[in-house]
């Protein structure tokens, strides 16, 4: 999305997205450790909602102020041009989608919350500006960006 260039996705639905913020799992692991609450319990921890990428690539494309091209490509020939995952790193064919409501009702008077992508991706995306981008530190998987732009017909 940074160079300009499409986004290959393959041409399919797609799993439901559902992420946590990194954040608000180490608030919660130092608060559980702080005050012993859920000793021999299991926990789901994510933000309780899930998008499709459909909406996801056009949130990042808003919050980074970028033009956004989404090329839609048969996975099959993606995964022949070697390009899968890290074309569309979400668009495996599994994907968690985790149930917190265990997590809200049993800590949830101790102040637990989960950040919206919308909330956190600002700063992931100022990260990745200032920090590796200007460093000229090239991101796993983004050395195959230019056979993906050969690929594309965009």
């Amino acid at each position: 999305m940074l160079d300009g260039n499409a986004i290959l996705v393959p041409d399919e639905r797609g799993l439901p997205l559902r992420h946590v913020y990194v954040g608000d799992v180490a608030r919660l692991v130092v608060q559980l450790v702080g005050s012993g609450e859920g000793i021999g319990r299991a926990y789901n921890i994510s933000y309780g909602e899930s998008m499709s990428l459909a909406e996801l690539l056009p949130m990042l494309a808003r919050l980074a102020e970028r033009k956004l091209i989404i090329e839609r490509v048969p996975r099959a020939d993606l995964q022949r041009a070697g390009l899968l995952p890290h074309c569309s790193p979400f668009s495996g064919q599994w994907m968690s989608e985790l149930d917190n409501t265990r997590s809200l009702a049993e800590l949830g008077g101790a102040g637990i919350r989960y950040s919206s992508p919308e909330a956190y991706l600002p700063g992931i995306i100022e990260d990745y500006e200032s920090r590796w981008r200007s460093g000229g530190i090239v991101p796993s998987g983004y050395d195959q960006r230019q056979k993906e732009n050969d690929l594309s017909i965009a």
